[in-house]
């Protein structure tokens, strides 16, 4: 039997509140037929969804995340069904959003690639109380010499 198995899942990104409710309810039923083998379930999903370029290329623009009114969605997900939460944070400035819909003892900020050279936004996220899931991006099959060296470091 499973022990101490944590398993995070959701939409990309909270793009309604009727999809993020939605898609919390459906986890909260699967977390719950496993919670007795010993796995947790949190919701994750991207309230900030950055983009390296903001146009489609047919002059429209890209979706870019529902920021504050996403957290507000993720927040009543978390008092709706107890899952806790995993959303990403983008900057410092934004990180003031978070204490405000999420609850440090529970929820999780994720830390991407593209944040993880952000010291700023590390600093104020390592002297929260909130937990810290790190996503890296993804390896090559064949990886250069430099991903070797962060592969034998243990990152």
């Amino acid at each position: 039997m499973a022990r101490g198995i944590t398993i995070v899942a959701g939409p990309c990104a909270a793009e309604t509140r009727t999809q993020t409710m939605n898609m919390g309810y459906k986890i909260s039923l699967i977390g719950g037929i496993a919670k007795p083998f010993g796995i947790e379930y949190k919701f994750r999903a991207g309230a900030w969804k950055p983009r390296t370029a903001i146009s489609d290329g047919r002059g429209g623009k890209v979706f870019e995340g529902t920021r504050e009114e996403g957290l507000q969605w993720l927040s009543e997900v978390a008092k709706t069904y107890g899952l806790p939460i995993v959303t990403e944070c983008m900057s410092e400035d934004d990180f003031r959003h978070f204490g405000r819909y999420l609850v440090p003892e529970r929820d999780h900020i994720q830390v991407g690639a593209r944040n993880s050279l952000n010291y700023a936004l590390l600093y104020q996220i390592g002297g929260s109380s909130f937990g810290v899931v790190r996503r890296m991006a993804r390896i090559p099959r064949k990886p250069p010499a430099q991903s070797r060296g962060w592969k034998k470091t243990g990152i």
